[in-house]
């Protein structure tokens, strides 16, 4: 699991300038060619995501609930198999709030607890 942010704009200069004040991140563009061009910021790097995910979230109105949620899922210490399904179960819910990712989204539970067995 991991948790990023994708801001996407149809202005790349606007994006360009997020990712120079912020100092990370990449700009890519989406759907190249085609009418409707858009550009997309991704930042991946978790330490990254949190920080900007803490600072952003007080001033979010849409997505504050998923803020809130991606930092807990950061803000967990894995130490056990328990920890790293419910860890799962966060990212499942939080993933049934990105419209686009149904057709991508993954059962994280399901998949971990193949990996267990249940004694674990």
């Amino acid at each position: 699991m991991r948790v990023a942010v994708k801001i996407t704009q149809h202005d790349r200069k606007i994006l360009d300038w997020i990712r120079k004040v912020l100092g990370v991140g990449i700009v890519r563009a989406n759907r190249a060619g085609q009418k409707g061009q858009t550009y997309d910021l991704h930042i991946r790097d978790q330490t990254q995501v949190q920080t900007i995910l803490k600072l952003l979230t007080p001033y979010l109105r849409v997505k504050k609930r998923q803020a809130k949620m991606a930092c807990e899922i950061l803000e967990t210490e894995i130490n056990s198999s328990k920890d790293l399904i419910n860890n799962a179960r966060k990212a499942d819910a939080l993933s049934r709030f990105n419209v686009r990712s149904k057709n991508r989204r993954k059962n994280f539970v399901a998949k971990i607890q193949e990996q267990f067995s249940p004694n674990d």
